[in-house]
C-alpha cells in the first residue's frame, strides 16, 4: 500500500492473494489513489477461473482477470485491449471519467448542475448522467434521493451491472428492502453470484419472507471452493429464520428441516446451536434435539454454553435426569452461576428426590447469587 501511495504506478499487475490479502484491497486503494480510471489500469493473475470470482471482479470493476495457464501473449493481448479502449476514447468519456472519479474522492464537492453540464455531450446517454447523479448522492448520503435517478438509470440500461449494483447498494443502505431484493434478483438472473454477497442476500429474502431462495444460497455456497465463514453464519441464521418462520405456519417437517439444515452448516458456531436446540425442544422433538446433542458434542467438549444446552436436553427424560443434573452440578462447581443453571440444579434434585439437606443447601446457594429469585427458587423446592 505505502509503495503505491508513494510511486502512484498507473498499471498494476497482481496475484488474486497477495500476503493472506486479496488483491481486491490493493485494487481498492489504488483506485482512491488513481480516481480518474481512464489513467490507471489493474490486472489480476488468477490461478482459478471460476463464476464467483469472475463475478467479483465484475463487481468491483477491475480491467481484467488473467487466468492459467499464463501466457506472454494472453498477458499482453488482455492489457493492450483494455488499455487501447482508455487510450483511444471521446472527448466525453474523459470529462465522464474525471468527474467521476471527483466524485469517488470528494463527492459532497460535485453538484447535481455540475453534472448536468455533462449534457452538451450528445453522445453521452441520459442513463449514463442520472448514474452519475445517483453515485453522487449515494456518497452524499442521500440514498432515497440516489436510488430515483438509479432506478431511471437502471430502467434505460437494464443490462448494466454497475447500474444495478449500485441501486441494490443504494436502496439497502436507505432500508428500502423491496426494491433492493428486486435488484439483486434482477442482477442474479443476468449476472453471476457474487459469494460475498449472500450474507447481505439473505437478509433481504428474510426480510422480505423469501425463504426459498435461503436453500437455493446453501445450494451454491456448498459448492464453493472457499468458505467465507461470514457467508456460513449468515445461511445458518437464516435458515434459523426460515425454520421459525415455516413452524409459526404450522409447516412443522419442513420447518425443523431448515432448522437442521442450520445447525449442520454452523455446529461449531454455539449461537447457532442455541437459537436451535431450545425450539427442538418447544416442538417436543426430544429425540432429535438428544441426537444433535450427542453428534456434536464432541465440537464443544469444554463450552460451558453447549454444557448448559446438554443439561436442558437431557433434562426432558427421566432416563437421563441424573445425566442432567450431573452437568448442572458441574456448571456451579466450575463458575458458571447463571439462573437457569440455579433453577434446572434445584428442579432436578426434587425430581431425583436428592436429600432435603443437600436440596437445602442449594436453595442457599441459589438465593446467595440471585437474592431477587428467592421466591421462585422456594416454589421449586416447595414441589417435592
Amino acid at each position: 500500500m505505502t509503495q503505491v501511495l508513494n510511486l502512484k504506478p498507473e498499471l498494476i499487475i497482481s496475484p488474486m492473494t497477495i500476503q493472506n490479502s486479496s488483491a481486491i484491497e490493493l485494487y481498492e486503494f489504488h483506485k482512491k489513489t488513481l480516481a480518474n480510471r481512464l489513467e490507471a489500469g489493474f490486472f489480476i493473475l488468477s490461478q482459478s477461473n471460476s463464476l464467483s470470482q469472475a463475478s467479483l471482479i465484475l463487481d468491483h470493476e477491475i480491467d481484467g482477470c488473467i487466468s492459467e495457464p499464463f501466457t506472454a501473449e494472453g498477458i499482453k493481448k488482455m492489457i493492450l485491449m483494455s488499455l487501447d479502449a482508455k487510450i483511444h476514447t471521446s472527448e466525453s468519456a474523459i470529462q465522464y471519467e474525471k468527474l467521476k472519479g471527483k466524485i469517488s474522492v470528494s463527492p459532497q464537492e460535485v453538484s447535481l448542475n455540475e453534472i448536468d453540464a455533462l449534457n452538451s455531450f450528445k453522445d453521452l446517454e441520459r442513463g449514463q448522467i442520472d448514474y452519475l447523479k445517483g453515485y453522487a448522492l449515494s456518497l452524499q448520503n442521500q440514498a432515497d434521493q440516489a436510488c430515483v435517478y438509479l432506478q431511471t438509470a437502471a430502467s434505460a440500461n437494464p443490462k448494466s451491472y454497475r447500474n444495478l449494483k449500485l441501486l441494490a447498494e443504494t436502496a439497502f443502505s436507505a432500508k428500502n428492502w423491496k426494491l433492493a431484493y428486486e435488484t439483486r434478483q434482477k442482477m442474479l438472473q443476468i449476472f453471476p453470484l457474487n459469494p460475498e454477497t449472500i450474507p447481505e442476500l439473505i437478509k433481504l429474502s428474510v426480510v422480505n419472507e423469501k425463504f426459498d431462495d435461503i436453500f437455493d444460497y446453501l445450494e451454491i455456497f456448498e459448492q464453493l471452493e472457499e468458505k467465507s465463514e461470514l457467508t456460513e453464519r449468515s445461511i445458518a441464521a437464516g435458515l434459523t429464520i426460515c425454520g421459525k418462520f415455516l413452524l409459526q405456519r404450522q409447516k412443522t417437517e419442513q420447518g425443523l428441516e431448515a432448522l437442521e439444515k442450520a445447525v449442520a452448516l454452523g455446529y461449531q458456531n454455539i449461537e447457532v446451536l442455541k437459537s436451535v436446540i431450545p425450539i427442538f425442544l418447544e416442538q417436543k422433538v426430544f429425540s432429535k434435539a438428544h441426537a444433535l446433542i450427542e453428534l456434536y458434542k464432541p465440537y464443544h467438549l469444554r463450552s460451558s454454553a453447549f454444557a448448559l444446552l446438554e443439561m436442558q436436553v437431557l433434562s426432558q427424560s427421566k432416563k437421563t435426569l441424573p445425566k442432567a443434573l450431573k452437568i448442572a452440578l458441574e456448571l456451579i462447581a466450575k463458575g458458571k452461576r447463571d439462573e437457569l443453571v440455579y433453577e434446572s440444579v434445584l428442579r432436578l434434585s426434587v425430581q431425583l428426590d436428592r436429600n432435603p439437606q443437600f436440596i437445602e443447601d442449594l436453595f442457599n446457594d441459589s438465593v446467595k447469587h440471585h437474592p431477587h429469585r428467592e421466591q421462585d427458587f422456594l416454589q421449586i423446592i416447595k414441589k417435592s
